[in-house]
């Protein structure tokens, strides 16, 4: 693993540089790109990140996402940085083929890399002790003793929330604590961040609300929840997956819920299964099934129907709770 000394290295040596993170960024994504560009721009380099904006949704009025980029050209840059993901078919399918062209590729991500996962990095620090990638790149900012401005706080501090989901996730650690204190004094815009990530809601919310309070179906005694959307429902709720996303971490707040899955349709016959537990570590359930993720919140996507993921559930449920 490299340390944050040859990160700055690398970044000193470049001239231009590409900024990705997986598809379908969270806040800490896309928290930790915007705030690797500051750092970037702090170091006297051109830097351009590249996501594909599909919906508008509570990101938008956090993040600026008007300055991301869709068109990449991997010999435009010397140096390509991935962020909160460690494998390029994890990426925007978009950017993929050309990511993978780059004759510099360096890794910063927070999720274990697993056993059954093919990693050829050298470039790469992956810290699954940390809570987000968004603290590693804060980490850097403070190794070159740089304060980061108002807006790249505000970015870093959204990352945190999101992936501690406002402390709390067992992900913790002193050192979050005192970041978030840290990118307070900073002068991050903190009720901006709750306001559109936690406090507003909008009529397609309430729409997705009702339905999933009303199509839950509970397995072993009231153990596991789990609620299908599929693009049919969707439409018909006048809704986009985006909406359907932000409630990932509602059926394990559910008194005596210990496992849950949020499934969703991307495109017909794909569904991602989003999975939460208050106790159990999911990861190694999520790797087997191609996913990845964090010990009580994770994922991965599957390639058939609802009818036979309606019949697969009871067995991962057994599984999962089994160990």
């Amino acid at each position: 693993m490299i340390t944050n000394k040859k990160i700055i290295e690398k970044v000193k040596k470049a001239k231009n540089i590409a900024i990705f993170a997986h598809r379908d960024p969270d806040p800490d994504a896309l928290g930790s790109m915007f705030g690797f560009g500051e750092f970037c721009q702090k170091m006297g380099k051109n830097y351009s990140i590249f996501a594909v904006n599909k919906y508008d949704n509570y990101l938008n009025h956090i993040f600026p996402m008007d300055r991301t980029k869709q068109e990449f050209v991997s010999t435009d840059f010397d140096l390509v940085v991935l962020l909160d993901v460690h494998s390029i078919d994890r990426i925007e399918v978009l950017f993929q083929e050309e990511v993978s062209k780059a004759k510099d590729i360096m890794i910063i991500d927070h999720h274990k890399v697993s056993e059954n996962e093919k990693f050829e990095f050298k470039n790469a620090k992956i810290m699954p002790e940390m809570a987000a990638a968004s603290e590693i790149v804060l980490s850097l900012f403070r190794d070159e003793n740089i304060k980061p401005s108002k807006e790249c706080a505000t970015y870093l501090y959204a990352g945190l929330m999101g992936d501690t989901d406002r402390f709390l996730h067992s992900n913790l650690s002193q050192r979050v604590f005192e970041d978030a204190i840290f990118l307070m004094q900073c002068g991050a815009y903190i009720q901006h961040v709750y306001d559109f990530m936690y406090r507003y809601i909008t009529k397609e919310d309430i729409k997705v609300n009702q339905y999933l309070y009303n199509n839950i179906t509970y397995l072993d005694g009231g153990k596991t929840a789990f609620v299908i959307f599929s693009i049919r429902d969707m439409k018909k709720l006048g809704v986009g997956i985006d909406a359907v996303k932000e409630f990932s971490n509602t059926l394990i707040r559910i008194k005596g819920v210990e496992l849950s899955f949020l499934i969703y349709e991307r495109v017909p016959k794909e569904y991602k299964i989003s999975m939460r537990s208050a106790s159990v570590n999911l990861v190694p359930f999520s790797n087997k099934m191609g996913g990845g993720g964090h010990p009580n919140a994770t994922g991965f996507s599957v390639f058939y129907g609802k009818t036979k993921i309606k019949q697969e559930i009871p067995k991962w449920s057994l599984e999962i709770l089994n160990g």
